[in-house]
């Protein structure tokens, strides 16, 4: 990365970096390097240690006053496996969705990569943890991780769900964005395993920039659906406090697509807690049950299954804390919540191993009894109509909100 005296952007609007650079990215797939111009910085590494992800908005150099022709910069320190598939590392993923998707009518929806690679020392060397520290004695034995430095371009450029004017457009935002979920899963058979508020951007097109568009980004946790991965083996993964249950608590169950729509529903219903435009804001201070979410994760497991248990639990613990104008995200609430938690034959959250049931003397079994199995293993077997059952729903409450702000 090389500073470049420049004239400065005059509009730095939500930048946490000035300064402008050339950034060399370096890309595996064609072996060429495709130098950028910052345009600004809209994520900074927030520690000197880990993967230090920071994101970069940029345009080729070649094209500084073109701001049709902007990127995304993702440039990160990923750990690096010595056995790791190239095809399923992050970069590998992009390229599988790419060109699964480019002719799929699916644009603004998914990120397109355009360059993608390891960033190279004096244009050969890896830049990795062993190719920085091989001058010291006995590196390997400061436990340090072994890691990569990569550099992902990517398209289009989209903006935080906080320019969204109110629930209807939050509701086709989201709508969008499992839109991609679904193309993920179906098409290209990866499972994106991290929904959340930070992962949905906004992409604004037509004349007047009014035409919305969910984009669905980051597939840095995201496992292909054709192996192993798909068990609790590949590891916990989320943003707190949208975890699923499953992975919340690393259950030795396969990863589902109910894992991310599990997620989509604590999104609606943080959202319609706290609020979707700054007018609406609740006190982050206020004393409502679903801040046990953003806890250690066994606090928010056991907090999660108890609030989803039944209908009762759901809309008294959480529904009734959502802001009142908020009458779709209410409903769609309650639909996800129904498909997920109260599916026949998986109902409920809770469960108690070493319960014995009472039964009658008619034999029949007590409905106050809880199940021995864990509802989520049930659930996974039901997979299948229950996500059929997801889809339609999110597409009836799009069309609601579609209808509204046409009126």
């Amino acid at each position: 990365m090389r500073r470049r005296e420049l004239t400065r952007v005059a509009d730095f609007h939500g930048a946490i970096d000035k300064s402008i650079y050339d950034i060399d990215c370096y890309d595996d797939a064609t072996g060429k390097t495709r130098t950028y111009t910052t345009i600004r910085t809209i994520l900074e590494a927030s520690c000197l240690f880990g993967r230090h992800t920071r994101t970069i908005i940029a345009r080729p150099e070649d094209a500084i006053g073109d701001s049709s022709q902007e990127v995304v910069i993702k440039d990160a320190w990923a750990h690096y496996n010595a056995d790791e598939d190239y095809m399923r590392n992050e970069i590998g993923l992009l390229r599988t969705v790419h060109e699964t998707l480019k002719d799929r009518q699916l644009d603004f929806i998914y990120p397109k990569l355009e360059v993608g690679g390891t960033v190279k020392l004096n244009g050969a060397t890896d830049d990795t943890t062993a190719a920085i520290l091989n001058t010291l004695d006995k590196w390997e034995t400061l436990k340090i991780p072994f890691r990569v430095h990569r550099r992902i371009v990517t398209t289009p450029v989209g903006h935080s769900m906080k320019v969204l004017a109110d629930e209807n457009e939050l509701v086709i935002v989201l709508a969008e964005a499992m839109r991609c979920h679904q193309a993920l899963v179906n098409d290209c058979g990866i499972l994106h395993r991290d929904i959340s508020l930070g992962n949905i951007l906004v992409v604004g097109t037509g004349p007047n920039h009014d035409e919305l568009h969910g984009l669905l980004i980051d597939l840095d946790s995201a496992i292909r659906t054709d192996g192993v991965e798909r068990t609790a083996g590949a590891g916990r993964s989320g943003t707190l406090p949208y975890m699923s249950i499953a992975n919340l608590e690393n259950l030795d169950m396969d990863r589902t697509a109910l894992d991310d729509w599990e997620s989509l529903l604590y999104v609606v219903c943080w959202v319609a807690t706290y609020g979707v435009v700054s007018e609406d804001r609740r006190d982050p201070n206020d004393n409502v049950a679903i801040k046990l979410w953003n806890g250690d994760e066994a606090t928010a497991a056991e907090a999660k299954r108890g609030h989803m248990h039944s209908s009762d639990n759901f809309e008294g613990d959480i529904i009734k804390h959502f802001l009142p104008q908020y009458t779709l995200l209410e409903e769609l609430a309650k639909g996800l919540h129904k498909r997920l938690f109260l599916h026949p034959g998986c109902e409920g959250a809770l469960f108690n191993p070493k319960a014995n049931k009472k039964q009658s003397k008619l034999g029949e079994e007590s409905s106050n009894s809880l199940s021995k199995t864990d509802p989520l293993l049930k659930r996974s077997k039901h997979a299948d109509a229950i996500v059929s059952n997801l889809v339609a729903l999110m597409g009836k409450a799009e069309r609601v909100a579609r209808e509204t702000l046409a009126n």
